[in-house]
């Protein structure tokens, strides 16, 4: 790796399988993969955008599910954001499947600001600026036939208003937790969210800072 490429900006394992992104590497970014190898780690190749440019994001989430690694643009398209789906080919390279984008697009939605898989077919994706800033979580699952991905759902917050749900996910089991840091006035909130055998949310509750005030403090953030 070359200096000054600001390597690190996000990182995800699977594993023993890390992806490192590199913001500054090219012009539009590059995620590394490397896997351990006797003990050591080695390169395994990098994952990058031919249609990506600087002002993407690209590489602000990275996530890996199943034999896919996901990297997402959320500032693509002035701010609407994507998420790139890459397969490793029989010559040991990363190409790039399809690229993903969220139905409805909206500028300033930025899809892909965060990506937690669930599952090995199945991850769960940030946009903390759709529905004109409320904010949703997009599923993405892994079509059994085509093993193509694609947008099976959403989880949105129950109670309207701007939210900026979305801004951070966690999941444990069939719960997912996801940070809303614009709720009342940038006080901030976590929603707990359970969800069913299809996957569908069916309870939700919402955690608040103790002792808060009403102060903005970007609760649920990251």
């Amino acid at each position: 790796v070359k200096a000054n490429v600001g390597v690190g900006v996000s990182v995800a394992i699977h594993r023993d399988m890390p992806l490192v992104p590199s913001t500054g590497d090219s012009a539009a970014g590059t995620v590394y993969v490397f896997r351990r190898s006797g003990g050591k780690w080695a390169p395994d190749g990098k994952a990058s955008a031919l249609d990506a440019d600087e002002h993407d994001g690209y590489g602000a989430a990275v996530a890996i599910a199943g034999d896919r690694v996901f990297v997402g643009a959320p500032r693509q398209d002035s701010l609407t954001g994507a998420v790139y789906v890459f397969h490793k080919d029989k010559d040991g390279s990363w190409t790039a499947d399809p690229k993903l984008r969220a139905r409805g697009l909206e500028k300033r939605g930025r899809f892909g600001s965060v990506i937690v898989p669930s599952s090995n077919s199945e991850v769960l994706v940030g946009a903390p600026g759709l529905a004109g800033g409320a904010g949703s979580v997009v599923i993405l699952a892994a079509d059994t036939n085509s093993h193509m991905w694609r947008e099976t759902g959403r989880l949105m917050p129950f109670d309207g208003g701007p939210a900026a749900f979305g801004n951070a996910i966690a999941v444990d089991g069939n719960t997912v937790w996801v940070g809303a840091p614009a709720v009342n006035r940038a006080e901030g909130r976590v929603y707990q969210i359970t969800r069913d055998s299809t996957g569908a949310g069916i309870a939700s509750s919402k955690l608040a800072p103790t002792g808060a005030a009403g102060g903005r403090l970007g609760f649920g953030g990251s």
